[in-house]
């Protein structure tokens, strides 16, 4: 360990499994620097269904919304994590095949949406292809019914180019916000 390691603060992020709720009870009382409580990764298949909603019922009971991230083909288990109570839903990634007009069909009225604007184009797609993704999920996501926030499918990383990006947010400007 070299002695600007040794010199820098600890960091710490505590994965508490949704299944235990002695440990959902005491994760956010340790001095981690993050406590996240997972759903999924951490918890016994036979275990999953009932831990969504004590890592909702437990977010909430503490003031705080329950926001689900998760990335791929979610469509085949949506409906579990929206019975989970969840109070909304990132990323919704349309190179996974989710289409937020149809995620907002059968769900926009019980969680908001949030994301669903193509990274793969922000990257990499022509000015129109970078145009044509926002303007669906506004279209589509709910931005004047509510209930939907404006957001890519993930995040913008290093190599997204600055000018598709400030393109990405132009549209969301032009077709102004909720009255």
């Amino acid at each position: 360990m070299s002695a600007r390691t040794r010199d820098l603060p600890r960091r710490s992020c505590l994965s508490v499994p949704g299944s235990s709720e002695k440990m959902l009870a005491k994760g956010p009382t340790l001095p981690a620097d993050m406590v996240f409580l997972d759903m999924e990764d951490s918890v016994a298949p036979l275990e999953k269904e009932a831990a969504r909603g004590k890592v909702v019922d437990a977010i909430n009971d503490a003031g705080a919304l329950a926001v689900k991230h998760t990335d791929g083909a979610i469509m085949p288990i949506l409906d579990q994590m929206v019975e989970a109570g969840i109070d909304a839903l990132h990323s919704l990634d349309p190179m996974a095949g989710v289409d937020i007009a149809e995620v907002k069909r059968l769900y926009g009225n019980r969680i908001c949406l949030i994301g669903n604007v193509n990274c793969a184009k922000v990257q990499a797609g022509t000015k129109a292809e970078v145009r044509r993704s926002p303007y669906y999920c506004i279209k589509h996501g709910g931005v004047q019914q509510g209930g939907y926030i404006y957001a890519t499918s993930n995040c913008i990383f290093k190599g997204v180019p600055v000018e598709n990006y400030e393109e990405m947010l132009r549209v969301r400007e032009e077709l102004g916000y909720p009255q």
